[in-house]
């Protein structure tokens, strides 16, 4: 069994979230909450309002990691746009973005 660094994982993970997101104000309300990411086993889904928004959440979490001495998977990195406006996230690492304008 591998429990314990699955454990070390998340532990880890949610450090480096706590971190990206400390004074951050970006995301979507749903039900009055502000939800500015989701996260299942060791992906992680950012969410904003904005790309200007979206950009800073991601160079959040790009910044944190490095603290902690770890890298985004550029190559597993990809953006999607949902709206009229839709506008470019540089991940640091030239994503794919995928569109779904209105």
């Amino acid at each position: 069994m591998w429990i314990i660094p699955v454990l070390v994982q998340q532990l880890l993970l949610k450090a480096i979230m706590q971190l990206a997101l400390r004074d951050n104000d970006s995301g979507v309300r749903v039900d009055d909450q502000l939800v500015s990411n989701l996260r299942f086993a060791d992906d992680i889904d950012l969410i904003a309002e904005s790309v200007d928004q979206l950009q800073d959440l991601t160079d959040r979490v790009n910044d944190s990691s490095k603290k902690f001495g770890l890298e985004v998977n550029v190559q597993k990195t990809k953006t999607m746009t949902n709206g009229k406006n839709i506008g470019a996230v540089d991940n640091k690492a030239r994503s794919r973005c995928i569109g779904t304008g209105g």
